[in-house]
């Protein structure tokens, strides 16, 4: 993709993949795990 000045390690001014959930995928029931949301 040739964006080895956006991606690839975390410091300032790089881009990230981060998403914050309304719980905690890894615990809830599996039956559960589609109503996790974004917030």
């Amino acid at each position: 993709m040739f964006k080895e000045n956006d991606l690839g390690s975390l410091e300032v001014g790089k881009w990230a993949d981060l998403v914050v959930l309304d719980r905690d995928y890894m615990t809830v029931a599996v039956d559960e795990i589609r109503d996790v949301k974004p917030v």
